[in-house]
């Protein structure tokens, strides 16, 4: 019986050797990534390259103005102010400045001085801006308001006619109705100033085709002369053998062919 329960206790003690708890028990080994998950994780992302955007300036296009028929003539049709603008250049801001006046907005420089032409008198669509333009006109420099009187043919005057306010009150007259200002016409004056100017250059010309010629037929005669002189020299020597009963030399040649050349040089001198 001894025997007995000692067997007992010691398989008791076995199973109690044996027996692990769950804290005990070895860590589990992790599952290896299958491929798919391999390839996703490992596999750099590919970069999204971005389109360059490149700078374009706004241009903004210019509007062109409505013109309007006014009570005046067309700056175009008015002979010496048509005269003048073609004279002026179509960069000079005083094209800009008037255009202003005329119209509004900025112009383009190919077309501003054909917008300008076809001005024939301010035409306004809302009170106050008779009065905007005025006082464009007051603010402007004297030398602009002198290059605009000249341009429409006004006169600058002189005294109180010579003051700004003055200068200014004949320029907007002037633009609620241009008209011509009965003054000669200055196309004619520069074309006859242009005939003028052709003619006295072709009586120069003809004057030194003159002297020219001129000194060609001196030197002309001069040879004749010496040829004269040298035929006078021969006949005279001719003679001088003919009285002194000497041969003449033949190099001299004969008394014919001296007359003939006499009478070819006298000839010659007569014309």
């Amino acid at each position: 019986a001894l025997r007995r329960t000692t067997t007992t206790m010691d398989h008791t003690m076995m199973d109690t050797t044996n027996t692990t708890t769950p804290m005990e028990s070895a860590p589990a080994k992790p599952t290896p990534p299958t491929a798919t998950a391999t390839t996703t994780s490992t596999a750099p992302a590919k970069r999204e390259r971005k389109k360059v955007e490149v700078f374009a300036p706004v241009v903004e296009e210019k509007k062109e103005v409505d013109i309007k028929r006014g009570r005046g003539t067309k700056l175009a049709d008015i002979p010496n102010v048509a005269f003048k603008l073609s004279k002026i250049s179509r960069k000079e801001d005083i094209l800009k400045f008037l255009y202003r006046i005329l119209y509004k907005g900025v112009p383009k420089q190919q077309t501003v001085k054909a917008r300008i032409g076809e001005f024939s008198g301010w035409v306004f669509e809302a009170d106050g801006e008779r009065e905007m333009k005025v006082d464009l006109l007051t603010r402007a420099y004297k030398d602009t308001l002198h290059a605009l009187l000249d341009l429409f043919e006004l006169a600058r005057g002189t005294g109180a006619d010579g003051k700004k306010e003055a200068q200014v009150e004949r320029l907007a007259a002037f633009l609620d109705a241009p008209s011509a200002s009965g003054k000669k016409s200055l196309a004619e004056v520069e074309e006859k100033k242009k005939a003028a100017r052709d003619r006295k250059r072709a009586r120069t010309e003809e004057k030194k085709a003159k002297a020219s010629k001129r000194a060609s037929g001196g030197s002309d005669k001069q040879a004749a002369l010496i040829k004269k002189l040298k035929a006078e020299n021969a006949a005279l020597k001719a003679k001088i053998a003919k009285l002194t009963g000497e041969k003449e030399p033949e190099a001299e040649g004969d008394d014919e062919d001296d007359e003939e050349e006499e009478e070819e040089e006298e000839e010659e001198e007569e014309e």
